[in-house]
């Protein structure tokens, strides 16, 4: 029986002698110059160690190019600190990282082609060492590099660390892009006026504005137009009175905003001299009924209010949303859904079960029975898929105490965004099992499967659904109607 003796230990530290004092046998030079031309580092190197090791070198030295036949080879794109990293890799198998080279060097070692371990131990790496001075920088570096899951994780470490980073500055430094997608978070720990303000600072960073734009017509106009994408999410109808007339004096804010604000605010009595001052100059803006205040599944609450309003993205949705239907009032049957939500435009459903719980969705196309916008295999049928790439659901009151969440598409499924029978109510997601699936008469077969078409990754760390996803919205995934509400958005 053979018996094989493997120093590994021995080898490796053999190599690293010959990369650190390369000696007569030596047969290849690397050069890194600077960005003026000037040469910043020298590695004398060996081609068989290259070759065989890497297959960017390989590549390199099989093409017999100039390189080849010159043993040299000059890089003006990669760090000289990261270059000597991956040698020494190449050499000996170490790689020897730290919190200030890593992210570099995954940058250079995509560029050398080194093998995928190798980026999954960087990327890794990176994950574990963020901070509020360095993630910025790695988010644009992962979606450059198109490495989707380090993009995801820097986005969620800056919106549980938002406050640090509006604190140190460094939240202006964020692209618009990135920006809206931090501020469609579900809940912050900051106030509105606290975002409002940190979207104020970040276009003035933007556009070089200084602080005093206030007291400058031109500048407001320029702000105002950078804020135009982000300050959708802004609930200004959860702000103080004193708030409001601070932002209305800077100019900066349409006034479809405030008029949201008056028209919400006044059944509570709340901002008492804006309304005043409505009153006076008779807006009709105060003769408009607020249907969502008066929701019987809401209750008025301040909580889902605020959630629905930062989810919809509408600068008038909690003063213009209009009941369209209510089950308890206007019928369980799918006949009275229809006939009261059919070709209405975007609408949210919000349903309460028997149990207590409350979630819902929304969809910007809305419940049509034109089959030209239907995507259905049988299209004879009075059923079919409706695609809405801005469908989502939503759980607003769960078995679990959750917060409110909101469950958005996963990317390849926005085909199956909603469907539409005149059998059923109002459904999400596709046949094999809907997200949130009403059918029947008396709307008597209700269930969730959570998790089949809408995305649950950030809440349960898969795009699959399981026991617990399906079972998220009602503590169990088949439940009873007691009240459904849809509103026309």
């Amino acid at each position: 029986m053979s018996k094989n003796f493997v120093n590994y230990e021995k080898l490796s530290s053999d190599l690293n002698t010959l990369f650190s004092n390369p000696n007569e046998f030596a047969d290849f030079e690397i050069e890194i110059l600077d960005s003026t031309g000037k040469t910043t580092h020298n590695f004398s190197c060996n081609k068989s160690i290259l070759s065989c090791r890497n297959d960017y070198f390989q590549a390199l030295f099989r093409s017999k190019m100039k390189e080849f036949q010159e043993s040299k080879v000059k890089f003006n794109d990669i760090n000289g600190k990261s270059m000597e990293i991956i040698l020494k890799y190449i050499y000996t198998g170490i790689l020897e990282i730290d919190p200030e080279n890593a992210i570099q060097t995954l940058i250079d070692s995509k560029k050398l082609l080194l093998e995928d371990p190798i980026t999954i131990f960087l990327i890794n790496f990176i994950k574990n060492h963020l901070d509020i001075w360095n993630v910025i920088d790695v988010l644009y570096l992962a979606n450059e590099l198109m490495i989707y899951d380090l993009a995801d994780d820097c986005l969620n470490f800056i919106y549980e660390n938002l406050i640090l980073l509006n604190q140190s500055n460094e939240i202006v430094k964020l692209e618009e892009e990135n920006f809206l997608k931090i501020l469609k978070k579900d809940t912050f720990s900051i106030s509105e006026m606290e975002l409002f303000n940190m979207i104020i600072k970040w276009a003035d960073y933007h556009l070089s504005i200084p602080n005093n734009i206030v007291d400058n017509k031109k500048n407001s106009e320029k702000i105002s137009q950078k804020i135009g994408n982000l300050i959708h999410q802004i609930s200004f109808c959860f702000m103080e009175e004193s708030e409001i007339e601070q932002i209305q004096s800077m100019n900066v804010v349409p006034q479809m905003y405030i008029d949201d604000v008056i028209q919400f605010q006044r059944q509570n009595g709340d901002c008492p001299d804006l309304i005043k001052k409505y009153q006076e100059m008779g807006s009709k803006i105060l003769e408009e009924p607020n249907q969502l205040r008066k929701s019987e599944i809401l209750q008025g609450s301040n909580k889902y209010l605020k959630a629905l309003s930062r989810w919809i993205n509408s600068p008038s949705f909690l003063s213009k949303v209009r009941l369209g239907f209510s089950a308890k009032k206007n019928g369980f049957m799918p006949s009275d859904f229809h006939s009261h939500c059919d070709n209405k435009g975007a609408t949210v459903v919000i349903i309460l079960t028997k149990n207590g719980f409350i979630f819902g969705g929304f969809t910007k196309v809305g419940w049509t029975n034109d089959k030209n916008k239907w995507r259905s295999e049988d299209s004879s049928n009075a059923s079919g898929w409706i695609p809405d790439p801005d469908a989502f659901v939503f759980s607003l009151k769960n078995h679990l105490n959750h917060d409110p969440v909101k469950f958005p598409l996963i990317s390849s499924e926005s085909l199956n965004a909603i469907y539409y029978s005149d059998m059923d109510g109002p459904s999400f997601g596709k046949s094999n099992g809907f997200d949130i699936g009403i059918r029947g008469n008396n709307f008597y077969d209700c269930w969730s499967y959570l998790g089949n078409t809408y995305s649950v990754l950030e809440k349960f760390g898969s795009n699959k659904y399981t026991n617990d996803s399906k079972n998220f919205f009602a503590g169990k995934y088949k439940w009873e109607i007691e009240e459904m509400e849809v509103f026309f958005v």
